[in-house]
């Protein structure tokens, strides 16, 4: 799990364990005394929208990713056996938007499971996210195992 995973995460845990509770949380006021925040006021609920406008947009997007992936794996293996500047640089940037792409789909997944627990799509479809991402991971090993060699010649 990510850095951002793991932030997202946290702040999901803090955020849900005061508001899902129907907890008031109290809160100083100016004068020192403690204030009962009315519940009414507290936001339970996150427009997401802007990740994903539905289930089946994020769902499209992860089967455009499982393709992507399948893609940098054979534009790129050939091409690390001769690396270019140009190629590795194409590589990374490739890599860099992956993730990125990635990381948007877990957070909106696991924002909505965190909300609705019971929702089997939200589990299921984060479950595929991470098989996604250790298949990525596979399919891109070569990435690192071309570099570790090529950087011991030059340094060797």
């Amino acid at each position: 799990m990510s850095e951002s995973h793991v932030i997202v995460s946290f702040i999901l845990i803090l955020v849900l364990s005061g508001c899902i509770a129907n907890k008031s949380p109290a809160r100083e006021s100016s004068s020192g005394k403690f204030e009962k925040l009315n519940a009414s006021n507290v936001t339970t609920s996150w427009n997401l929208s802007f990740l994903f406008n539905s289930k089946e947009e994020a769902s499209s997007r992860l089967e455009a990713l499982k393709i992507r992936s399948k893609n940098i794996n054979e534009t790129y293996r050939l091409k690390f056996d001769n690396l270019t500047g140009t190629d590795l640089l194409s590589y990374l940037e490739d890599e860099k938007d992956f993730l990125k792409s990635l990381d948007n789909l877990w957070a909106y997944g696991y924002a909505h499971n965190s909300l609705n627990v019971n929702d089997k799509f939200y589990e299921n479809f984060l479950s595929n996210i991470q098989d996604l991402a250790t298949e990525h991971e596979k399919a891109t090993s070569f990435a690192a195992i071309k570099l570790t060699i090529h950087f011991k010649r030059k340094l060797g």
